[in-house]
């Protein structure tokens, strides 16, 4: 099947409006789409390896095949400081972001051999942020979990990584804007202006995001293969 065929993707963490939805979006228009699978929580919960095989196996046995490609957008989210979270919000942050692309990588490899795989990590996975111990220490989980797949199953397994600073207009980063601000006593205004201090002067975009991860997964080469990409902007 060509790179440039989307008949068997499967897309994880598209419901909340983040950059997995922005992902589906833009695919909408694409003259080389096919078809695409975006299941809800309740219908692949990457947290419960049982649903994982359960979803795959329904999705074989209606003889669509295995999924080529997989773009890995499902990420939560714990926020406090160290002393006043509990540890069950922090599991579950590790549950998400960690065990859940391993869960689904494991599921994967029991029904196919070999697949493209995206994953978006975070730049908190190398810059500690306050009151985010189990996002910032679960995303730096994810980033060598990606690697270490990756360095076991290339070049059957092309998996690469997205970091990007700072996403513009995704639930994660309303709530962060709206934590910060309270954590620090300014206003989400002032707080805007503070997450705005690049050298582009703005946070990624969603569809900047969506457009690297259509290319590691359709388009990029061979050699990507372990690569986690850092969306910067200056």
């Amino acid at each position: 099947m060509s790179r440039l065929s989307y008949a068997n993707l499967l897309v994880v963490g598209s419901v909340t409006g983040g950059i997995g939805r922005e992902f589906l979006n833009s695919l909408k228009d694409d003259p080389n789409k096919q078809k695409f699978w975006s299941p809800p929580p309740d219908a692949l919960d990457v947290t419960d390896p049982v649903s994982i095989d359960k979803f795959l196996a329904n999705h074989m046995a209606m003889g669509f095949g295995p999924f080529q490609h997989v773009f890995y957008a499902a990420g939560t989210k714990s926020l406090g400081f160290v002393g006043d979270l509990d540890i069950e919000s922090i599991k579950h942050t590790f549950d998400v972001n960690v065990f859940g692309f391993i869960n689904l990588l494991q599921g994967l490899m029991k029904i196919q051999d070999s697949g493209r795989i995206c994953v978006i990590t975070s730049e908190t996975s190398i810059v500690p942020m306050r009151a985010t111990i189990g996002y910032c220490s679960s995303k730096a989980a994810l980033a060598m979990a990606l690697k270490v797949a990756s360095r076991e199953l290339t070049p059957k397994w092309h998996i690469t990584g997205i970091m990007p600073t700072g996403v513009e207009d995704t639930p994660m980063t309303n709530d962060d804007i709206k934590v910060t601000a309270e954590l620090r006593g300014w206003t989400e205004e002032a707080t805007i202006e503070a997450f705005n201090v690049r050298p582009m002067g703005r946070m990624v975009h969603k569809d900047e995001v969506a457009s690297l991860a259509r290319w590691l997964l359709f388009h990029s080469p061979e050699a990507m293969a372990g690569s986690i990409v850092e969306m910067r902007g200056g």
